[in-house]
């Protein structure tokens, strides 16, 4: 890991999302931190690269659209925060940072999503190799083919592969995750799924490629169960990429000292959304969930231009 400005012994993770779903990743990984107490002082921030609650990357009709307002964001968090590890717990900004200017010259050290759910289905594949894959994601996600292109790369039969594009689902799980209208847009999209398969094994391995869908983990889990009516085993990347990041920190062994968390978005969050997710990620972490019940709405965290 890039240790620059360690000298000031406080290490700087900032997880990003297009919403609120990499929240998640945040709070599963201030838990870990928290158990294994060697890392020092750590200060963990989650950025909403969300531009406005109407200008949503997957509304952005082209790809270099998407990638100038995503590159605003980065450059914002990296001239605010000037962190040491940027977490990108989102897979249509993983897609999207492929075509950053950013990319290309930061020294900052940034970890996107899209490689590591490739490695977890590719585990899972091991022990059941006549698997079908479930890809459920965004439209930028899905229409990208980054995860089924990468998944025929290595190897893996194009026929065994479903993408299904869920438009607006990540957006419905974020007001609330149980809701009686995620239900039924996710039994809509696995029925639609369920109509462009080729062939089904005994298996569906079910990948969630967008870090909100494992708020509603299971009731994606019993829906395809219930549609598909095979064994359905639900990979959810957002662990993975917990894991990732602590191997990457292995190489620091200061004391433990103190861990704090925050929030910061340019939208205004809605008291639902805060209601309902903080609820759940209390459950991982409380303070994260105290971080989302206090964020900070900060009007002008990075510029952008609707043209």
């Amino acid at each position: 890991m890039n240790m620059k400005n360690f000298a000031d012994n406080e290490l700087r993770i900032v997880v990003t999302d297009s919403g609120l779903g990499g929240l998640s990743v945040m709070a599963e990984l201030e838990k870990e931190l928290r158990r294994r107490n060697h890392f020092g002082n750590i200060r963990l921030i989650f950025f909403n690269s969300l531009a406005a609650s109407d200008f949503g990357y997957n509304s952005i009709i082209t790809k270099e659209k998407k990638a100038e307002v995503f590159n605003s964001s980065l450059n914002s968090i990296e001239n605010l925060f000037n962190p040491h590890l940027i977490l990108i717990a989102c897979n249509t900004l993983s897609v999207v940072y492929e075509d950053t200017d950013f990319k290309k010259r930061t020294y900052t050290e940034v970890l996107g999503i899209i490689d590591l759910g490739i490695e977890l289905i590719e585990e899972k594949l091991h022990s059941n190799k006549s698997s079908n894959i479930l890809l459920l994601g965004t439209p930028t996600t899905i229409n990208s083919n980054s995860y089924k292109n990468r998944l025929i790369k290595h190897g893996i039969s194009e026929s065994k592969i479903i993408n299904q594009s869920c438009p607006l689902l990540e957006s419905e799980i974020q007001i609330n995750p149980k809701s009686n209208k995620v239900k039924l847009m996710i039994n809509n999209f696995l029925k639609e799924a369920l109509s462009q398969s080729e062939y089904l094994s005994d298996k569906v391995i079910t990948s969630l490629c967008c870090t909100h869908y494992g708020y509603s983990e299971e009731i994606i889990r019993k829906s395809a169960e219930e549609i598909f009516n095979k064994e359905i085993e639900i990979v959810n990347p957002n662990t993975k990429m917990v894991e990732e990041t602590l191997q990457r920190l292995k190489l620091i062994t200061k004391d433990f000292s103190n861990i704090t968390s925050e929030v910061f978005s340019q939208v205004l969050l809605k008291d639902e959304e805060i209601k309902s997710l903080s609820e759940i990620i209390y459950q991982d972490s409380p303070q994260v969930s105290q971080a989302l019940q206090n964020y900070l709405f900060e009007k002008n965290l990075f510029d952008f231009t609707r043209v």
